[in-house]
C-alpha cells in the first residue's frame, strides 16, 4: 500500500551493520521507499533513536513485530513532548490474522530458506519446535522480549498475559484484519482513513491503486500453494494441532475481532493533527470508548501507542 500513496517506510529488515555510523537518509529500491533504520535488532532500534528517527519527519510510518515494544519505547515518547523535544508521539494499527494461517506462513518461510528444510511437511512443522506458539500474546504482553531487547522466550504464558494482550489492543490499536478479499479490501479502507493517506490522485485512482494491491495479494497466496500445495484445511490433523499449539493467540484474535467491528464506524481522518496537538492528553480514553469512536473531540479517541501495561505476578 506504501507505493500507492508515496509513502516512506521504517521497519525490520536485518540491514542495521550496513548503515552503522551513517546519518539517516532515504533510500529508494524498486516503487520502494524506506529510511535506513533497522528495526529488527536492539542495536538497531537504538540507533533509530539516537537519530531521532520520529522528529526526523523522514518516515511517514514506522513497522515493527517482533520489538515492538522496544520500538516504541525508543523511538516513541509516552507524553506531548515540550517544542523542543526529539521525540514524538505515534498512533498504532495492528494486523492480524488468524493464528493458523499465520503458522503456515511461518512455515513456508521457513521452507523457503532453509535448504535442509525444504523438504519438511505441514504436518513435521505441526509437530516439531519451530512452531512459534502464541506468538503475538507474547509480543504484546512483553514476554517475548528481555530486558536488552534481543529475542528470549521467557517461559510459559497464562491468562494474565492473554487479558494484557487483549487490553493493549483494545486502548491502543486500530484493528486490522488479514483475511479474505472483503475483510482485507475493508482493512485498507480503514488505514487509509485512519491516516487519511492519499495518493493525491483522487478517490479514483486510490481505489485502483488498492485493487492491484488486493490482486497482487491473491497472486501470491495462489502461487505458494502452488509451490507448498493446499494447506491443511479446518478440522484436519495438522490444523488442530497448530490451533491447540496458539490457543491464547486464537482467543487473542477472536477478540481482535469483536474490536474490528466495534471500529467499523471509524471516521475519516482521525488522525488529522489539530489544535490540541502537543498539549495534555487523556489517559483514561481508548479506542472503543463509549463502544465506537465518538468522542468530541475526535483527538480524545487517542493516546500514547506507548504501553506501561505489565504483567504482575499473581494478578
Amino acid at each position: 500500500m506504501a507505493r500507492c500513496y508515496g509513502l516512506v517506510g521504517a521497519g525490520e529488515n536485518g540491514r542495521e551493520f550496513e548503515w552503522r555510523g551513517e546519518t539517516l537518509a532515504i533510500l529508494t529500491e524498486g516503487e520502494r521507499r524506506f529510511v535506513n533504520v533497522d528495526l529488527q535488532s536492539s542495536a538497531g532500534i537504538d540507533r533509530a533513536s539516537s537519530l531521532n528517527l520520529a522528529s526526523s519527519g523522514l518516515a511517514d510510518y514506522v513497522s515493527s513485530s517482533s520489538l515492538f515494544h522496544s520500538t516504541v519505547s525508543s523511538v516513541f515518547s509516552s507524553d506531548p513532548p515540550p517544542p523542543a523535544a526529539t521525540r514524538r508521539r505515534g498512533r498504532m494499527a495492528a494486523v492480524l490474522r488468524h493464528p493458523v494461517d499465520r503458522a503456515l506462513e511461518h512455515y513456508r518461510e521457513v521452507r523457503s530458506q532453509v535448504p535442509s528444510l525444504r523438504s519438511m511437511t505441514a504436518e513435521e512443522y505441526a509437530d516439531g519446535d519451530l512452531v512459534e506458539e502464541n506468538l503475538v500474546t507474547r509480543l504484546l504482553s512483553r514476554h517475548l522480549v528481555s530486558e536488552g531487547g534481543d529475542e528470549e522466550d521467557m517461559g510459559p504464558l497464562d491468562q494474565s498475559h492473554l487479558d494484557l494482550a487483549k487490553e493493549v489492543l483494545r486502548r491502543k490499536a486500530l484493528i486490522l484484519l488479514h483475511g479474505d478479499r472483503d475483510v482485507t479490501a475493508d482493512s485498507l479502507r480503514r488505514i487509509e482513513r485512519y491516516f487519511g493517506w492519499t495518493g493525491g490522485q483522487g478517490l479514483t485512482e486510490d481505489s485502483r491503486c488498492r485493487e492491484t494491491v488486493l490482486e497482487s495479494h491473491i497472486s501470491v497466496e495462489a502461487g505458494r500453494e502452488v509451490e507448498f500445495g493446499a494447506p491443511p484445511q479446518e478440522g484436519d490433523p495438522t490444523y488442530i494441532k497448530l490451533l491447540e499449539r496458539n490457543r491464547l493467540d486464537v482467543e487473542l484474535y477472536e477478540y481482535a475481532q469483536i474490536l474490528f467491528s466495534a471500529q467499523s464506524d471509524l471516521p475519516a481522518r482521525v488522525a488529522r493533527k489539530s489544535e490540541n496537538e502537543g498539549k495534555t492528553w487523556w489517559p483514561t480514553r481508548n479506542c472503543v470508548m463509549n463502544g465506537k469512536f465518538n468522542a468530541d473531540p475526535p483527538d480524545m479517541d487517542w493516546y500514547s501507542v506507548q504501553s506501561e501495561l505489565r504483567v504482575v505476578e499473581g494478578k
